[in-house]
């Protein structure tokens, strides 16, 4: 499983409560939240970090993420701050047990989900909303060493002597002969 392909499926899960949503390579900053300011409505998805990981056994590792989708509102003649309520509850809505339809994606833990406003006295004197939602959520990394055999042998060798005989290719080492 990739990283990119999970940021991918959470952005196409969050865009039918939000139409400008993004990932962003981590914890939003100055920067990003001007030029989001500017898009509002906003959602940024983000990797907040890696809180655990353990090795699966199998050459894979479960890693458990804290993400984030940063929603930046600017209330205007069609957008009020009810409707700034209403995008972080639809958010809020997608995230018990999601998995974004991936398979190596463990369901959110539903204890882990929050939502803060982080709007600051500046933010609001100019009318923008900023919210964060965050979660946690376990990503099974890595190849799985038995998946698949590197090379593929056939099953059944065919191997005859002259004489028709077949081959014996196996050997019975039982002691009970």
């Amino acid at each position: 499983m990739s990283f990119e392909a999970v940021l991918n499926a959470i952005v196409a899960g969050v865009k039918p409560t939000c139409r400008n949503v993004e990932a962003i390579p981590g914890p939003l900053d100055k920067e990003t939240l001007g030029r989001l300011i500017s898009t509002a409505p906003a959602a940024r998805v983000a990797p907040i970090g890696v809180v655990a990981a353990e090795a699966v056994g199998n050459g894979q590792t479960d890693f458990t993420f804290q993400f984030a989708v940063y929603l930046v509102t600017k209330p205007t003649r069609s957008l009020d701050v009810g409707d700034t309520l209403a995008m972080v509850g639809g958010i809020l809505g997608l995230l018990p047990r999601a998995t974004w339809g991936l398979g190596d994606v463990h369901p959110v833990e539903d204890d882990t989900i929050r939502a803060e406003t982080l709007s600051t006295a500046d933010l609001l004197a100019k009318g923008v909303a900023l919210w964060a939602v965050t979660w946690r959520q376990t990503v099974r990394m890595g190849a799985d060493m038995w998946a698949e055999p590197a090379i593929n042998f056939p099953p059944v060798a065919d191997a005859r002597y002259d004489d028709g005989r077949f081959v014996e290719t196996a050997v019975d080492l039982r002691h009970d002969r």
